[in-house]
């Protein structure tokens, strides 16, 4: 074999461990990159749970007024036999 072969031969397997340590490297990007994703829609989506109960108490807090201030409404009116004195 001539000097030429034995130096292709012995590139070859250090060409192809640095191409696997290559793509070892990538794949864990790509996992940490993917944790990072992944927490970040985490985050997104306790954040959006987060606003549709704040939404909910206000809504809720919303009709309790409504229905406070309507029966005050009721309770004021004149001629009405709830009240004693209006009659």
């Amino acid at each position: 074999m001539d000097q030429h072969g034995r130096s292709l031969r012995l590139a070859v397997p250090g060409e192809r461990q640095r191409s696997y340590e290559h793509i070892a490297r990538a794949q864990t990007l790509i996992a940490s990159s993917k944790a990072r994703l992944d927490r970040s829609e985490a985050r997104l989506r306790r954040a959006d749970a987060r606003d549709v109960r704040e939404q909910k108490a206000v809504d809720q807090e919303v009709a309790a007024s409504a229905r406070q201030a309507d029966g005050r409404r009721r309770s004021s009116r004149p001629g009405d036999a709830s009240r004693p004195d209006q009659g």
